[in-house]
Protein backbone atom coordinates (compact mmCIF):
# COMPACT_ATOMS: atom_id res chain seq x y z
CA UNK A 1 0.00 0.00 0.00
CA UNK A 2 2.96 2.52 0.79
CA UNK A 3 4.09 2.25 -2.91
CA UNK A 4 0.54 2.78 -4.14
CA UNK A 5 0.50 5.78 -2.65
CA UNK A 6 3.59 7.42 -4.27
CA UNK A 7 1.67 7.48 -7.34
CA UNK A 8 -0.87 9.95 -7.53
CA UNK A 9 -5.00 8.81 -7.76
CA UNK A 10 -5.55 11.13 -10.50
CA UNK A 11 -3.90 12.80 -13.09
CA UNK A 12 -3.80 16.85 -13.67
CA UNK A 13 -4.82 16.09 -17.36
CA UNK A 14 -5.94 13.08 -19.67
CA UNK A 15 -2.05 12.90 -21.08
CA UNK A 16 -0.66 11.72 -17.41
CA UNK A 17 -3.26 8.96 -16.59
CA UNK A 18 -0.53 6.17 -17.10
CA UNK A 19 1.15 8.06 -13.87
CA UNK A 20 -2.09 7.22 -11.57
CA UNK A 21 -1.32 4.27 -8.78
CA UNK A 22 -4.62 2.73 -10.70
CA UNK A 23 -3.16 2.41 -13.84
CA UNK A 24 0.13 2.00 -13.58
CA UNK A 25 -0.29 -0.72 -11.35
CA UNK A 26 -3.13 -2.68 -13.40
CA UNK A 27 -1.30 -2.35 -16.44
CA UNK A 28 2.42 -2.05 -15.97
CA UNK A 29 3.25 -2.95 -12.38
CA UNK A 30 1.13 -6.17 -11.85
CA UNK A 31 2.54 -7.92 -15.51
CA UNK A 32 5.83 -6.78 -14.74
CA UNK A 33 5.67 -8.52 -11.03
CA UNK A 34 5.07 -11.86 -13.16
CA UNK A 35 7.73 -11.87 -15.35
CA UNK A 36 9.83 -10.29 -12.34
CA UNK A 37 9.20 -14.00 -10.07
CA UNK A 38 9.46 -15.94 -13.27
CA UNK A 39 12.96 -14.63 -13.75
CA UNK A 40 13.16 -14.92 -10.28
CA UNK A 41 12.67 -18.91 -9.97
CA UNK A 42 14.92 -19.17 -13.56
CA UNK A 43 18.07 -17.55 -12.22
CA UNK A 44 17.77 -18.11 -8.30
CA UNK A 45 17.38 -14.20 -7.54
CA UNK A 46 15.88 -13.19 -4.12
CA UNK A 47 11.94 -12.50 -4.89
CA UNK A 48 12.44 -9.66 -2.25
CA UNK A 49 14.61 -7.72 -3.56
CA UNK A 50 13.59 -7.95 -7.42
CA UNK A 51 9.89 -7.60 -6.41
CA UNK A 52 11.32 -3.99 -4.43
CA UNK A 53 12.96 -2.72 -7.12
CA UNK A 54 9.41 -3.34 -10.04
CA UNK A 55 8.07 -1.96 -7.58
CA UNK A 56 10.11 1.31 -7.37
CA UNK A 57 11.37 1.37 -10.99
CA UNK A 58 8.83 4.04 -12.09
CA UNK A 59 7.94 6.30 -9.46
CA UNK A 60 11.06 8.62 -10.07
CA UNK A 61 9.68 9.08 -13.74
CA UNK A 62 6.26 9.78 -12.46
CA UNK A 63 7.52 11.83 -9.54
CA UNK A 64 9.28 14.07 -11.85
CA UNK A 65 6.95 14.36 -14.20
CA UNK A 66 4.17 15.10 -12.18
CA UNK A 67 6.59 17.68 -9.78
CA UNK A 68 7.79 19.28 -12.83
CA UNK A 69 4.20 20.00 -14.68
CA UNK A 70 2.88 21.40 -11.76
CA UNK A 71 5.67 23.49 -11.05
CA UNK A 72 5.83 24.54 -14.27
CA UNK A 73 1.96 25.37 -14.82
CA UNK A 74 1.67 27.47 -11.12
CA UNK A 75 5.18 29.63 -12.04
Amino acid sequence: MKVWNLFPSKADDKSDIYCTNKWIFSNHLNPMIDVTNSLCEKYGADKNICELACLLHDTGLVYIKTTIKRKTLNA
